[in-house]
């Protein structure tokens, strides 16, 4: 899949809830496009070699341990240095230890990031994941994206999710491709944190959720 058929795919409509409690105030969901899965054969690794791509997630209690998780593929060496770079649920339960959020929602998830084929991840397995953000009671979902393939995948991850009736952050390093790509809440950081700066990171991601909190319409910020 590329941009220009995912905007073909959404024919320019951008689905869009206004995010109501403050970032303080608000429970967050975790979402990932960075292929994570539970190792010790507790998860499948996410099928490299299937035609037009695996489009099926992986699901996490929000207390699952870093040591436990593994990913499909590569990564950058930042993030497979530190996971919390495309995958920030310790930094998210961090910040709703220190009250910066309300609290992190009970599971969090990831899908593979090469998505080639987009029809059943709209069919089934994106639905799936916006119905069961929704049914624990986020008040927002924060989607990682995780390079150009990861991005479109977090694109329309976000849009379902958003017709769901729960409003997203995507989280990019870059703000054009955001745009092109009509995400409905989209955030670029433009200088990340390092691998192991736990700081760093939750004060960007705070940032970073407090600037999409001030957007009133479909849109993309940088921070």
């Amino acid at each position: 899949m590329t941009e220009t058929e995912l905007r073909e795919l959404t024919a320019g409509f951008v689905p869009w809830n206004q995010w109501v409690r403050p970032v303080a105030e608000s429970k967050v969901a975790l979402v990932a496009t960075a292929g994570v899965y539970l190792k010790h054969g507790l998860q499948e690794p996410y099928d490299e070699g299937r035609p037009g791509g695996d489009p099926s997630f992986r699901e996490f209690p929000v207390v699952v341990r870093y040591e436990d998780l593994a990913v499909s593929g590569t990564l950058p060496a930042p993030a497979l240095e530190d996971l919390n770079l495309v995958f920030p649920l310790e930094r998210l339960r961090a910040m709703a230890e220190s009250r910066a959020i309300d609290a992190v929602a009970p599971f969090a998830y990831s899908f593979s990031r090469t998505i080639a084929d987009p029809l059943p991840l709209l069919v089934r397995f994106g639905p799936s994941v916006a119905y069961r953000i929704r049914r624990m009671g986020a008040d927002v979902a924060l989607i990682c994206a995780s390079g150009e393939a990861g991005r479109l995948t977090a694109a329309l991850v976000a849009r379902l999710i958003e017709l769901a009736g729960v409003p997203t952050v995507v989280l990019d390093g870059e703000a054009e491709p955001l745009r092109r790509l009509g995400v409905p809440r989209g955030v670029a950081i433009r200088q990340p944190a390092g691998p192991g700066d736990a700081e760093g990171q939750q004060r960007l991601l705070r940032a970073a959720l407090e600037a999409a909190w001030d957007l009133h319409e479909p849109g993309v910020v940088e921070v």
